[in-house]
Order: structure tokens, then sequence, then C-alpha cells
């Protein structure tokens, strides 16, 4: 799927293009929204999700979608959320990147670090220690587990919605 919008007053251009897109070497295809554009003879490219949906606010869905594989599951759900939610002694909680990841409200992504991680954890300090972390991980892992009929109910709609082509994977 692809949207332009074109104001030759201002010289500003902007193309972007929605899909549903595999490479080798990806066990599955994944969501993809990314914009190519110029503004005043500057070039501008990418995951430009803010500039897309200054045009386009029906794009919603797709941006958070965006590099979730074709079921919906977030890029190394476990792992990066793990990290977002605070998970390692390099990240403090960010609730509000957690929950994006997760496609969750920041509320919830609270409640999460507060269910996995309890008085085992400080937001300030990190883990007390390594074995509180590992099994917080385990439980974290429990939890995405149980997200993956919300998350494929969710790219099944938005497959749908912006009529996807979907590719077929490589055996």
């Amino acid at each position: 799927m692809i949207r332009k919008f074109i104001d030759r007053e201002n010289r500003y251009y902007i193309t972007a293009t929605a899909a549903l897109s595999w490479h080798r070497g990806n066990a599955k295809p994944y969501f993809s929204l990314t914009a190519d554009g110029k503004d005043r003879g500057s070039k501008f490219g990418g995951c430009c999700h803010d500039e897309i949906l200054k045009h386009w606010p029906d794009l919603q869905p797709l941006a958070d979608l965006h590099l979730s594989d074709i079921d919906g599951i977030p890029m190394h759900a476990l792992e990066n959320g793990f990290y977002h939610l605070g998970g390692t002694h390099w990240q403090r909680p960010q609730f509000d990147v957690a929950a994006r990841h997760f496609r969750i409200t920041e509320d919830e992504a609270k409640w999460l670090v507060a269910d996995l991680f309890g008085d085992s954890f400080s937001v300030h300090a990190g883990f007390l220690s390594s074995g509180e972390a590992t099994k917080a991980k385990a439980k974290l892992a429990a939890w995405v587990e149980k997200q993956r009929p919300r998350w494929l109910a969710e790219a099944n709609a938005v497959i749908e919605q912006f009529q996807l082509d979907r590719p077929k994977v490589a055996a």
C-alpha cells in the first residue's frame, strides 16, 4: 500500500509505504511502515512515523505493528521487552517504550514491572540479585506467550483493514 502527499507551494512531498515484507534470513514476513520524502530540498526517509501520521493518522495501526512479524509478535518480544521494562543492569524501566513494544498502556507496563519484579527490584537500583532477574524473565516469558493470541488478532485485523498482501514464506 502506498500513499502520497504533495505540497508544491512549500516544496514538500512524502510517500508512505506499508507492507508485509519477507527477506531471506527472516523466519516470517514482518510489518513495515516507512517514508520517503523531501522538504524544501532536504530529503528524509525510513521509519518516520511522526511525519507519516501527521498526514495519515489512520495508519496508526500499521505504525504500532512496525517490525512485528506476520503473527503480530513484536521483534524480539521477550528480550527487548525485558530490557525496556528495566530487567537488565544497563537499563532502567522505560514505561512508554515498553508499552509501545508490547502494544499495551503505560499503566499496564508499570503493572508488569511491579508484578514481574516485586520487591527484588528497585526502579533506581535495578535487580538485587541475578537469580531474581532470571525468575522475572521466566515470568515475563510466560506473559509473552499469553499475548500471542491478542497479537495475532491485531495483526490479522490490520492485514484485513489495509488489504495487505501476505507474502509466501519460504520452506
